[in-house]
């Protein structure tokens, strides 16, 4: 006993890959198949994204990998990762890490202890640093600065992950360091896993559904100053109860602790309450270990981990609350031995082992367990959601009347996040990203645009700290110093919401919409001509006042067919289904700027949805003085076509398409042509033949 110790010892200070789930292959498998389930569903095409040399998920798995990142001399002076790797829920939580050959503080703690990572020497990937990276991320001010974080949080949520999935192996949840198997000597778990790695992708995560985690993680954890996500590790249930369970509501520590044993931890249900390798499950009464003891087991022939064949028995696990398992320990060669020399004392108990006949029978029931509390995990972290949608006005931007600039955004904003928890305390920003073209857009054919993302990032302008989940409240947002320029394309709009959600004190939540792209009030005064006859005369002259003089007076008394400036134009933009009718009193543009006889005005430029609703109110002003037409103010209500310029999901680039009207390029979608009344009623002329 005190050669292995000291020979565990010199091991572990030699090796870099001591514990757990393998880093280079065990953990990377188990992260792919978590991410790919948690984000092929979002985006089928997220993971395959090239981001500063790599893919996406390959940063995912990097930082699984990196968690276990150490060399020799961190492992002898204490300061390697690995060693706040281990979590005992039997246990109160100050002494649930790492006793055995080593020491370390619980997995729990580690995960979300930056101060202590750092002091430790390491880099900090807990829980809250990795948040921020994501907060960083979603407001970076440009492309470079988003692609760092991006990549930081990648790696963080691997590293993230990388702790949970430890919570599946049982030396981790049972204070058990697996130096051997680490170093390659015995062909353990860890070993067996890695040598296997064929069997664990195609043969058990091929072929097995993914658990879906219940762990309610809306209450706090034991401790409140730590993220319920811990819970993912222990509900602190089992703690009290210490009854096996197979429950997917507990903490993943929990299952592999009650349910499974490790290298040295076979039957320690009989060891001294204090001892580091006590715990107390599985239980003896849950196994048929009393019927080898009556020498009752069928015997079949077997090859241990060192090749040498014998005559053994299965210890399974039946009579229990908890994972009914075929094969949970195994007599070792010297077991009968013991038993008849020292009956049933620690050095019977211990001389059973967990050998490669268990291995895939423990593995068919703990990998697919660590790929879905991952899973649970990538849930929680991105829980947050905003939904996002026009403010009553029906716009989310109009151009400012002075200076035709994009200079205020507003937008309805509802928490959605499928919890219900509340966004009660914390600061909202906007992110307005956009691509810039090179030229004007709005010519009817695609033009270069800048190939980067620009970004635009401002602060709530009212001061508002939380977004309610029972209705959708106005945000409000100032883009004085950095207005939406006209020829942005790709437009969307992210509020990004950072603090309390829950009982998580420094949660991120998002939302985004796809809105429209800048798009054009434009007014053509067509009323220079007019329709008589099927055919366009010009208005005011004689062979069209002459249409419609009864008396021959040269005075059009049958219908106005004179020229008309239009003035004191009012535009009033409304959600699809909603149209409130444009006037003094209600409009998002108002125009005073005289419109002539057969020119275009351009009376500036919304951002809303694809599809509104419009309504303009305006003023006919006579400049004939053969005209005894009585001044009149007209009102008008169209469905509303927003302008789509940008590349769309589907890999197709969309550009606006501009109506020619007598050579002047204009937005069909959201103008208005004046026409003076056609003559006589129901004679058509089409705009083409102008």
């Amino acid at each position: 006993m005190i050669f292995r110790l000291i020979l565990a010892t010199l091991l572990l200070a030699a090796s870099t890959e001591v514990f757990g789930w393998n880093d280079k292959i065990t953990h990377k498998t188990i992260t792919e198949y978590a991410a790919k389930f948690h984000f092929n569903p979002i985006d089928a095409n997220f993971l395959g994204l090239p981001i500063k040399g790599l893919r996406a998920l390959e940063w995912i798995k990097m930082g699984s990998e990196l968690e276990d990142s150490g060399d020799h001399i961190q492992f002898a002076n204490g300061r390697a990762r690995s060693l706040n790797h281990f979590h005992a829920p039997n246990r109160p939580l100050a002494e649930a890490g790492l006793t055995d050959i080593k020491t370390g503080i619980s997995a729990i703690r580690w995960a979300q202890d930056g101060p202590y990572q750092i002091g430790k020497g390491s880099e900090d990937w807990s829980w809250q640093a990795v948040r921020s990276h994501y907060y960083d991320y979603l407001t970076a001010p440009t492309q470079s600065v988003k692609d760092d974080c991006q990549v930081k949080l990648l790696k963080g949520l691997g590293y993230q992950m990388h702790l949970i999935q430890d919570m599946s192996q049982p030396n981790h949840v049972r204070n058990d360091t697996p130096v051997f198997d680490g170093a390659g000597i015995t062909n353990g778990l860890e070993t067996w896993a890695k040598s296997h790695d064929d069997i664990i992708s195609n043969k058990i995560l091929a072929t097995t559904p993914i658990p879906k985690v219940t762990v309610d993680l809306t209450v706090s954890f034991e401790d409140p100053s730590k993220v319920p996500m811990a819970r993912l590790s222990d509900t602190r249930s089992y703690a009290s109860s210490q009854t096996p369970s197979t429950s997917l509501s507990q903490g993943l520590a929990e299952y592999t602790n009650a349910n499974f044993f490790s290298e040295d931890t076979v039957f320690a249900e009989g060891l001294s309450a204090d001892d580091k390798h006590y715990f107390p499950a599985p239980r003896k009464q849950e196994t048929n270990l009393q019927a080898f003891v009556d020498n009752i087991l069928n015997t079949a022939p077997t090859t241990d981990v060192d090749g040498k064949t014998y005559q053994s028995f299965v210890i399974s696990k039946r009579n229990t609350s908890g994972e009914k398992l075929d094969c949970l320990a195994r007599p070792g060669p010297n077991t009968r031995k013991y038993f008849q020399e020292f009956g049933e004392g620690e050095e019977f108990t211990r001389s059973f082992v967990v050998d490669e006949t268990c291995f895939e029978e423990y593995a068919r029931h703990l990998i697919p367990r660590a790929v879905g509390y991952s899973v649970a995990m990538l849930t929680y972290f991105h829980r947050g959601t905003i939904e996002l949608t026009l403010p009553d006005s029906g716009v989310y931007s109009v151009t400012d009347p002075f200076d035709f600039e994009l200079k205020e955004v507003r937008v309805k904003a509802k928490n959605t996040t499928s919890t219900g928890e509340l966004m009660s305390n914390g600061q909202i920003k906007l992110v307005v990203r956009y691509r810039l073209a090179l030229e004007d857009p709005f010519r009817s054919e695609p033009v270069d645009i800048e190939p980067e993302y620009r970004y635009i990032v401002v602060p709530e302008k009212t001061g508002r700290t939380s977004i309610p989940k029972d209705a959708p409240v106005e945000l409000v947002f100032d883009l004085s110093a950095t207005p939406i320029p006209l020829w942005a394309t790709n437009l969307y709009l992210q509020v990004v919401y950072r603090g309390q959600l829950g009982a998580e004190a420094d949660a991120v939540a998002v939302g985004l919409k796809d809105i429209s792209e800048p798009t054009p009030v434009d007014l053509y005064n067509n009323t220079d001509y007019t329709c008589i006859n099927g055919t366009w005369l010009s208005s005011g002259s004689p062979a069209a006042v002459a249409a419609v003089d009864t008396n021959n007076d040269g005075i059009a008394d049958l219908s106005d067919v004179y020229p008309h400036t239009i003035s004191y134009v009012y535009a009033n933009i409304s959600p699809v289904g909603s149209t409130v009718p444009a006037s003094p009193t209600a409009f998002d543009i108002y125009e005073d700027y005289p419109s002539l006889p057969g020119g275009l005005l351009r009376i500036g430029f919304v951002l809303s949805d694809y599809a509104f609703s419009y309504g303009v109110h305006e003023k006919w002003l006579k400049r004939d003085p053969n005209d005894t037409w009585d001044v009149i103010d007209k009102d008008h209500q169209y469905p509303g076509t927003a302008v789509m310029n940008q590349t769309g999901p589907d890999d197709i680039d969309y550009y606006p398409y501009m109506y020619n009207m007598r050579g002047r390029k204009m937005w069909w979608g959201a103008g208005v042509i004046y026409d003076n009344n056609e003559y006589p009623s129901g004679s058509s002329c089409s705009w083409d033949d102008m």
